[in-house]
């Protein structure tokens, strides 16, 4: 995954004008638009760059709402599916994850909701060797923006 850019604003026709911190989340050959971050008050920050877990999913999360997302996109399953991140290649759950929306309080959140199905069977289908199906891949972040 590579930042694109600074924040800047976006209309999500879901939550409004959100300032966004873009990034380009390549799997599989395939690319997908994401938001690291859409909540600047101190609370939340865009994931750091450097080479990072994907955990297997931990529970359901229908409880947050993505109901839009999908009413918005035919064929979109897996939306409460969501996969933990593991700081610094940990296997520890850091409260971020990979799920789709228009919303991130530090999560890499899938905007380009009609891509989320294919990183969710992509990451579904894979597991670790060695990691008792833990761990399902790596997430390795970079940030090449100039200073």
């Amino acid at each position: 995954m590579e930042y694109q850019g600074d924040p800047a604003e976006e209309i999500s026709k879901f939550k409004g004008k959100l300032k966004q911190q873009w990034a380009k989340l390549t799997f599989n050959e395939q690319s997908a638009l994401v938001t690291l971050n859409s909540v600047w008050d101190g609370n939340f920050s865009p994931i750091p760059p450097g080479t990072h877990s994907i955990l297997a999913p931990d529970y359901s999360h229908k409880l947050i709402s993505t109901e839009g997302y999908v009413k918005e996109t035919p064929g979109m399953i897996g939306n409460d599916v969501w996969f933990p991140i593991g700081i610094n290649d940990s296997i520890q759950n850091s409260s971020r994850y990979i799920h789709v929306g228009h919303l991130s309080d530090g999560c890499v959140t899938v905007y380009e909701l009609e891509k989320w199905t294919a990183i969710y069977n992509y990451l579904i289908s894979h597991r670790v060797p060695g990691t008792a199906g833990k761990k399902v891949g790596q997430l390795v972040v970079k940030d090449l923006r100039k200073k």
